[in-house]
């Protein structure tokens, strides 16, 4: 005997959303009813991104040591694997202790500069 209960989304369905079937217990038919669950698919998170300033900051170095010098015991790709994510981890808890509006500061050092510049070229 053969299934013959489907359930059918094409891909712009697939992409837009994330899906769950289920084929509940069928009574008196000889067919499934079929729940379809849908969750939005929009991404909640940013993907993380290395900042190369990070690296002159006091404390970065050392707290990139600690967590790389840890032992780990495994394969090595495992290895680096779980290395590569505690380090992960840690940056971003340290980057949002240590770099918030880093962006702005920087904003606001070049504008004082640009106006220090300004007054030196007065003179």
């Amino acid at each position: 005997m053969s299934k013959i209960d489907r359930c059918l989304v094409n891909c712009n369905w697939t992409n837009a959303f994330v899906t769950q079937v289920e084929f509940l217990p069928h009574d008196i038919s000889d067919h499934s009813p079929i729940m379809l669950t849908w969750y939005d698919n929009e991404r909640k998170t940013y993907p993380f991104r290395f900042n190369n300033a990070w690296v002159g900051l006091p404390g970065f170095k050392e707290m990139v040591a600690e967590i790389w010098n840890n032992p780990v015991y495994a394969n090595p790709i495992q290895v680096l694997m779980i290395k590569e994510k505690a380090l992960k981890s840690k940056i971003k808890e340290w980057a949002k202790a240590n770099c918030t509006k880093l962006h702005e500061k920087v904003q606001l050092a070049l504008e004082q500069l640009e106006e220090t510049t300004t007054q030196s070229n007065r003179y």
